[in-house]
């Protein structure tokens, strides 16, 4: 029996995925060649790769929550600022 984590977002730096099969831990990754490969490891090690996983996860769902992710130009600040800034080249095209 395979069991993985379903659901899981994961970071495109995170190349490796953490799987159990019949009591068995394992990790699996592409080496440099592009070839698949499956590790055994141990609990500890595993623990502590799906505590990282987890730790992944949270930092990826603070900046998709805080961060801006708009385009932030002076034209774009300025629409939000609560005293607009008048910018010169409006000014020079308003008098002629």
């Amino acid at each position: 029996m395979l069991e993985k984590h379903p659901n899981r977002k994961k970071d495109k730096y995170n190349p490796y995925t953490l799987t159990i099969t019949e009591g068995h831990y394992y990790l699996s990754f592409k080496d440099g060649r592009g070839k698949q490969q499956n590790i055994e490891i141990d609990e500890m090690l595993y623990q502590t790769f799906d505590r990282f996983e987890l730790e992944d996860i949270s930092h990826l769902n603070r900046v998709s929550r805080h961060i801006e992710h708009s385009e932030l130009t002076d034209e774009t600040l300025n629409d939000r600022a609560f005293y607009k800034y008048c910018f010169r080249e409006h000014r020079i095209r308003a008098d002629t």
